[in-house]
């Protein structure tokens, strides 16, 4: 499974949980996964989760740069 973002196709790894839940992770980041009762909602989540990574690197890459 993939998810584009700003034209780049990143990979997702998606599994259902004993408890009914499904998990979601994005292999590229560390510690980037979340959950959702459904898919659609655990897809939801894990979009957030990579646009709030890939904007703190975009900031401490502009911070480092100063």
């Amino acid at each position: 499974m993939k998810f584009t973002h700003f034209n780049k196709q990143i990979p997702l790894i998606m599994e259902k949980g004993r408890d009914g839940f499904y998990v979601v992770e994005c292999p590229l980041f560390d510690g980037c996964y979340t959950q959702g009762k459904t898919i659609d909602e655990a897809l939801h989540n894990i979009k957030e989760v990579i646009e709030l990574i890939i904007g703190e690197k975009k900031s401490a890459f502009t911070l480092s740069r100063c």
